[in-house]
Protein backbone atom coordinates (compact mmCIF):
# COMPACT_ATOMS: atom_id res chain seq x y z
CA UNK A 1 0.00 0.00 0.00
CA UNK A 2 1.63 3.17 -1.19
CA UNK A 3 1.68 5.98 1.87
CA UNK A 4 -0.33 9.38 0.96
CA UNK A 5 1.97 12.02 0.30
CA UNK A 6 2.38 14.71 3.12
CA UNK A 7 -0.38 17.67 3.18
CA UNK A 8 -1.37 20.57 5.50
CA UNK A 9 -4.67 20.34 4.67
CA UNK A 10 -5.06 16.76 5.12
CA UNK A 11 -3.41 16.85 8.47
CA UNK A 12 -5.45 19.98 9.65
CA UNK A 13 -8.69 18.10 8.69
CA UNK A 14 -7.65 15.04 10.42
CA UNK A 15 -7.02 17.11 13.84
CA UNK A 16 -9.89 18.80 13.54
CA UNK A 17 -12.04 15.42 13.38
CA UNK A 18 -10.02 14.13 15.85
CA UNK A 19 -10.76 16.15 17.92
CA UNK A 20 -14.66 16.03 17.00
CA UNK A 21 -17.24 14.49 19.08
CA UNK A 22 -19.11 14.13 15.30
CA UNK A 23 -19.08 11.09 13.02
CA UNK A 24 -17.45 11.23 9.69
CA UNK A 25 -20.93 10.51 8.29
CA UNK A 26 -22.41 13.27 10.41
CA UNK A 27 -19.23 15.81 9.23
CA UNK A 28 -19.80 14.42 5.61
CA UNK A 29 -23.31 15.66 5.33
CA UNK A 30 -22.91 18.94 7.06
CA UNK A 31 -20.42 19.51 3.94
CA UNK A 32 -22.54 18.12 1.81
CA UNK A 33 -20.32 15.36 0.53
CA UNK A 34 -22.27 12.47 -0.76
CA UNK A 35 -20.32 9.93 1.37
CA UNK A 36 -18.21 9.55 4.52
CA UNK A 37 -15.48 7.70 2.80
CA UNK A 38 -14.83 10.99 0.66
CA UNK A 39 -13.63 12.70 3.86
CA UNK A 40 -12.22 10.04 4.83
CA UNK A 41 -9.93 10.24 1.90
CA UNK A 42 -9.58 13.96 2.63
CA UNK A 43 -7.94 13.56 5.66
CA UNK A 44 -5.80 11.01 4.71
CA UNK A 45 -4.23 13.05 1.56
CA UNK A 46 -5.68 10.67 -1.09
CA UNK A 47 -7.58 13.27 -2.25
CA UNK A 48 -7.49 17.35 -2.16
CA UNK A 49 -10.55 19.00 0.06
CA UNK A 50 -12.54 21.13 -2.47
CA UNK A 51 -12.44 24.20 -1.48
CA UNK A 52 -16.05 24.94 -2.09
CA UNK A 53 -16.30 22.74 0.93
CA UNK A 54 -14.07 24.37 3.01
CA UNK A 55 -16.77 26.80 4.48
CA UNK A 56 -19.28 23.59 5.57
CA UNK A 57 -16.43 22.00 6.93
CA UNK A 58 -15.09 24.74 8.91
CA UNK A 59 -18.26 25.11 10.61
CA UNK A 60 -19.09 21.22 11.01
CA UNK A 61 -15.47 21.43 12.53
CA UNK A 62 -15.99 24.26 14.84
CA UNK A 63 -12.52 25.92 13.23
CA UNK A 64 -11.37 28.69 11.47
CA UNK A 65 -12.48 29.05 7.87
CA UNK A 66 -9.76 31.77 6.55
CA UNK A 67 -7.03 29.27 8.44
CA UNK A 68 -8.05 26.46 6.56
CA UNK A 69 -8.92 28.02 3.36
CA UNK A 70 -5.44 29.71 4.16
CA UNK A 71 -3.71 26.47 4.46
CA UNK A 72 -5.30 24.60 1.57
CA UNK A 73 -4.88 27.55 -1.18
CA UNK A 74 -1.08 27.58 -0.07
CA UNK A 75 -0.40 23.85 -1.12
CA UNK A 76 -3.17 23.50 -3.85
CA UNK A 77 -2.49 26.71 -5.29
CA UNK A 78 0.35 28.61 -4.26
CA UNK A 79 0.76 31.10 -7.22
CA UNK A 80 -3.02 31.82 -6.97
CA UNK A 81 -2.68 32.52 -3.44
CA UNK A 82 0.63 35.26 -3.39
CA UNK A 83 -1.65 37.23 -5.75
CA UNK A 84 -4.41 37.60 -3.80
CA UNK A 85 -2.27 37.96 -1.21
CA UNK A 86 -0.36 40.60 -2.64
CA UNK A 87 -3.49 42.50 -3.98
CA UNK A 88 -5.58 42.18 -1.32
CA UNK A 89 -3.38 43.02 1.78
CA UNK A 90 -3.58 46.83 0.88
CA UNK A 91 -3.79 48.39 4.27
CA UNK A 92 -0.49 46.73 5.94
CA UNK A 93 3.20 48.38 5.33
CA UNK A 94 5.69 46.42 4.07
CA UNK A 95 6.64 45.77 7.67
CA UNK A 96 3.65 44.38 8.62
CA UNK A 97 3.10 41.90 5.88
CA UNK A 98 6.78 40.89 6.45
CA UNK A 99 5.79 39.73 10.12
CA UNK A 100 2.54 38.20 8.93
CA UNK A 101 5.02 35.87 6.18
CA UNK A 102 7.10 35.20 8.94
CA UNK A 103 4.36 33.95 11.11
CA UNK A 104 2.18 31.80 8.55
CA UNK A 105 6.18 30.65 7.70
CA UNK A 106 6.01 29.26 11.36
CA UNK A 107 2.68 27.75 11.09
CA UNK A 108 2.57 25.63 8.20
CA UNK A 109 2.65 22.91 9.92
CA UNK A 110 0.62 23.74 13.00
CA UNK A 111 -1.37 26.45 14.51
CA UNK A 112 0.28 28.49 16.62
CA UNK A 113 -1.18 29.34 19.98
CA UNK A 114 -1.01 33.18 20.88
CA UNK A 115 -0.41 32.82 24.70
CA UNK A 116 0.52 35.48 27.15
CA UNK A 117 3.83 34.74 27.49
CA UNK A 118 4.22 34.73 23.13
CA UNK A 119 2.74 37.67 23.67
CA UNK A 120 4.70 39.54 26.09
CA UNK A 121 7.97 38.25 24.65
CA UNK A 122 7.07 39.35 20.95
CA UNK A 123 6.17 43.02 23.01
CA UNK A 124 9.35 42.70 24.44
CA UNK A 125 11.10 42.18 20.94
CA UNK A 126 9.13 44.89 19.41
CA UNK A 127 10.21 47.55 22.16
CA UNK A 128 13.91 46.16 22.41
CA UNK A 129 13.22 46.96 18.36
CA UNK A 130 12.53 50.38 18.75
CA UNK A 131 14.73 51.05 21.34
CA UNK A 132 17.50 50.31 19.22
CA UNK A 133 16.51 51.78 16.30
CA UNK A 134 16.19 54.84 18.09
CA UNK A 135 19.34 54.86 19.58
CA UNK A 136 20.68 54.30 15.57
CA UNK A 137 18.96 57.29 14.40
CA UNK A 138 20.53 59.85 17.37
Amino acid sequence: MTKAPYSPTANLLRDAIDATDKTQRELARAAGLPHANVLSMMKTGECKVPISRIPKLSAALGIDTSRFLEIAMQEYHPEIWMTLKEEYSPLLDEAERKLIDIYQTASFAGRIPMTTALLDALHGLFLVAAVSDASVEE
